[in-house]
């Protein structure tokens, strides 16, 4: 019984680090725009990401 809960644990402990994993690293968000380029930088401390915003010309 001992060794079923630990495997269990183990197996438990995997899968919800493989489902946060999945969640934390998809991309969520796809697509173009059209327009003039307003900002572009690089942002974050421990995962950087290029970030940019987009002037559209609406005011």
């Amino acid at each position: 019984m001992k060794r079923f809960l630990i495997k269990f644990s183990v197996v438990l402990i995997l899968a919800l680090a493989g489902y946060f994993a999945f969640i934390y690293f998809a991309s969520y968000s796809e697509g173009i725009r059209a327009g003039e380029l307003v900002k572009f930088s690089s942002k974050g401390v421990l995962i950087k990401t290029w970030e940019g915003e987009i002037s559209q010309g609406v005011s």
